[in-house]
């Protein structure tokens, strides 16, 4: 082989390099472009599942609340109605002392004195026209 020769051989070998060189710097180049847009497709994958978790944080968080507001209100009711309840039995018994106290009788002063109850002004259970012999609205006053 001639210098001519090596020399024409070495320009064509440096022609060949130069030719591939772009191809495999286009190849890197997409390469590298590809890197980038699965590691964006991966970021982008991650937020969202942060941004899911966080979502069913806050719908646990919700849910959670709302069922301590219910038993709250429902505590509430509970106790509501047993108050009423209690009311209710307080005014039934007064009712019935009403109606005991009512239909108090008293055959004469001497029993409303053995009662304790004298002397029974008008309109006080027990009072009666025969047990006032003045008419002042007072029995069983002397």
């Amino acid at each position: 082989m001639t210098t001519s020769e090596v020399i024409s051989e070495t320009d064509s070998k440096e022609e060949q390099k130069a030719e591939t060189n772009p191809a495999e710097e286009e190849l890197k180049k997409q390469e590298k472009e590809e890197a980038k847009r699965l590691a964006a497709e991966e970021e982008k994958k991650k937020q969202e599942a942060e941004a899911q978790r966080l979502a069913e944080e806050k719908a646990a968080r919700l849910a959670a609340e709302q069922e301590r507001i219910q038993k709250e209100e429902e505590g509430k009711a509970i106790a509501a109605e047993e108050e009423r309840k209690k009311q209710e039995a307080a005014a039934q018994a007064a009712a019935e002392a009403q109606l005991q106290a009512s239909n108090v009788y008293y055959k004469n002063c001497d029993a409303v004195r053995a009662a304790g109850a004298d002397p029974i002004r008008k309109g006080e259970p027990g009072y009666s026209k025969k047990l006032d012999r003045d008419g002042d609205g007072i029995a069983c006053d002397r």
